[in-house]
C-alpha cells in the first residue's frame, strides 16, 4: 500500500469518524434532554467530560485513525454513565446541603428577621398614624389661630384680647374690662 492510498483511507475513516461524532453528538442531546431535571447538577460535569473526550478524539485523529474510531464510538456511552453519576452526586449534595446544620441555622434567622422586621414596620406604621394625628391638631390650631387673627377686636373673647395684649406686654392687661383692653390694644398700633 503506497502513501497516497494510506492517506485516502485515512481521510475516509475521519470523514465516517466525524460523521459517527455528529450522530454521538445529536444522540447526546437528546439524551441532556431527557435528563433535564438534572442539568442544574450535572450540566457542567457532562460539558467537561464532552471536551475531554473531544480533545482525546482530536489526539487520537492526529495519532492513530483506529483510536479516533474507538474514542468516537464509546464517548457517548461514557458521557451518558458520567452525566449520572453527576446528577446522583448533585441530589446527594442538595439533600446534605438542606439538611444541613447550617441551612436549618439560616432558616430559623431568616424567621426571626422576617419577624423584626414586621413589628419594626407596625411600629412605623403606629407612629406614621400618631405624627399624621398630631399634624391634624396642628393644622386645625393653626387655622383656629389664624381664623381669630382675623376677628376685630369686639369679635375676640376676653380671654383672646388678654393673651394678645400679654403678647404685646400691655401693662395691667389682667385686671382691664374688654373695652379697656381694646382700647389698649389700639392705642399700641
Amino acid at each position: 500500500m503506497n502513501v497516497q492510498t494510506q492517506i485516502e483511507e485515512t481521510r475516509e475513516q475521519f470523514e465516517e469518524t466525524a460523521e459517527q461524532a455528529r450522530e454521538a453528538a445529536v444522540s447526546f442531546r437528546q439524551t441532556l434532554r431527557t435528563f433535564a431535571s438534572d442539568t442544574g447538577y450535572a450540566a457542567l460535569g457532562g460539558a467537561d467530560e464532552l471536551i475531554g473526550n473531544m480533545r482525546s478524539l482530536a489526539r487520537a485523529v492526529f495519532s492513530f485513525p483506529g483510536d479516533a474510531i474507538k474514542a468516537t464510538t464509546r464517548a457517548p456511552e461514557r458521557a451518558i454513565v458520567r452525566f449520572e453519576e453527576l446528577a446522583s452526586r448533585g441530589r446527594g449534595l442538595s439533600k446534605e446541603i438542606l439538611g444541613g446544620e447550617g441551612t436549618k441555622t439560616a432558616r430559623r434567622r431568616t424567621g426571626n428577621a422576617r419577624r423584626q422586621a414586621k413589628a419594626a414596620m407596625t411600629s412605623v406604621g403606629r407612629a406614621a398614624k400618631a405624627g399624621a394625628e398630631a399634624a391634624r391638631e396642628v393644622v386645625e390650631q393653626v387655622g383656629e389661630a389664624e381664623t381669630a387673627s382675623h376677628l376685630t377686636y369686639e369679635e375676640r373673647t376676653v380671654d383672646d384680647l388678654q393673651q394678645l395684649a400679654g403678647e404685646r406686654n400691655v401693662e395691667g392687661r389682667s385686671s382691664m374690662r374688654k373695652e379697656e383692653l381694646i382700647e389698649a390694644l389700639r392705642a399700641q398700633r
